[in-house]
C-alpha cells in the first residue's frame, strides 16, 4: 500500500497534512471504481476546493497527488492505494484512492477494510454503455453485507457522452432503489452549468439560505 499522506508535498498551499488529535473526528473514506472512472481527478478536485492544494492536477500530465508513483504516471492509473488528506469543518477525511483495474483487486481490498465509508464513482457516460460493471455492483454488495456506508458519486460530467439521467437510472438499477440523487444537474441548452442541491435547495456552491424567523408580536 503506498501512502501520501502529505497533500502539501505537491506544492499545497498549507504545505502539510490537516492536523487533527481527536481519533473522533477522523473519517476514512475509500473511492472505488473501474479504471478511468475519475477517481483520482475526483481527490484531487476536493483537495484544491479545500485549500490542500493550490490547484488541481491531471491524470494525463502526472501531476495528482495520489498517483505519485512512476508506473502510475507512466501507466496514466492508479497502480496503489493512495491517501491524501483533507480537512472538513473539524474533520479530517482521509480520501483513500482505489486502483480500478482488476490487477490491483488485493490493493482495493486493502484499502476497503481501512475505510469507514465508500465512495463508488461511476462516470456520467456509464448510463450510455450498458449496465453498471457486475464487479462493482459486487463490491457494493460485500460493502452493505458488512454495513459499511456507500454513496455514488457521478463523475466526469463534462465528458461528451455524458448523460446524467441514464447514469443515475443505470445505478439504481445496480445498487438498488436506495440510491437517490442529492444533486440534479443545471443546464442552459445543451451546457452544463452546475448542479442544484436538492437538500440545500441552493446551487452548488453557495450558502443554503437563512433560516426564516419571525418577530414576536
Amino acid at each position: 500500500m503506498a501512502v501520501r499522506a502529505e497533500a502539501g508535498q505537491r506544492a499545497g498551499s498549507r504545505g502539510t497534512a490537516p492536523a487533527v488529535s481527536d481519533p473522533a473526528r477522523v473519517r476514512n473514506a475509500a473511492l472505488v471504481g473501474p479504471s478511468g472512472s475519475g477517481k483520482t481527478t475526483l481527490v484531487e478536485a476536493l483537495l484544491a476546493h479545500t485549500g490542500e492544494i493550490p490547484r488541481a492536477g491531471t491524470v494525463l500530465d502526472g501531476t495528482t497527488v495520489c498517483d505519485h508513483d512512476p508506473a502510475a504516471v507512466r501507466q496514466q492509473r492508479s497502480v496503489a492505494v493512495s491517501v491524501a488528506p483533507l480537512l472538513h469543518a473539524d474533520t479530517k477525511i482521509n480520501l483513500i484512492d482505489t486502483p480500478g483495474y482488476g490487477d490491483f483487486v488485493g490493493e482495493l481490498r486493502a484499502g476497503l477494510r481501512a475505510a469507514d465509508a465508500a465512495l463508488f464513482v461511476v462516470p456520467a457516460n456509464a448510463g450510455r454503455e450498458g449496465p453498471i460493471d457486475p464487479t462493482i455492483v459486487a463490491q457494493w454488495e460485500e460493502c452493505a453485507a458488512v454495513g459499511m456506508p456507500r454513496a455514488v458519486v457521478i463523475a466526469r460530467c463534462d465528458n461528451p457522452r455524458a448523460d446524467i439521467e441514464a447514469t443515475i437510472t443505470a445505478c439504481q438499477e445496480a445498487f438498488g432503489n436506495g440510491v437517490a440523487p442529492l444533486y440534479l444537474p443545471v443546464r442552459e441548452g445543451e451546457n452544463l452549468t452546475g448542479l442544484y442541491g436538492l437538500l440545500s435547495q441552493t446551487p452548488a456552491g453557495q450558502a443554503p439560505p437563512a433560516p426564516r424567523t419571525h418577530a414576536p408580536r
